[in-house]
């Protein structure tokens, strides 16, 4: 807990990993901002928030800047990929 940021999603009510605490997270967040993977998933109707064969297990996002697949998931709402996350 002491190197990890950890949150509770606006809409689901359930906690999700929000990357690690060395990567500059702010404490100053709206609560309606904080929304897990699936929650966002399903309120923008994009991708599929559930697959039919494996559930939300191996569910991968992309990067928000270069649609790279992501490795980085940062301030509780920011997926990067390992490049953009460098910079």
């Amino acid at each position: 807990m002491s190197t990890l940021s950890y949150f509770e999603c606006f809409k689901c009510k359930n906690p999700y990993f929000g990357g690690r605490k060395e990567c500059g997270g702010r404490e100053d967040f709206k609560p309606e901002d904080l929304v897990c993977g699936k929650c966002a998933a399903a309120s923008l109707q994009i991708g599929n928030a559930k697959c039919a064969k494996h559930g939300t297990e191996f569910i991968e996002f992309k990067c928000k800047f270069c649609c790279s697949i992501s490795n980085w998931f940062c301030w509780g709402n920011t997926h990067f990929c390992e490049d953009c996350h460098k910079r």
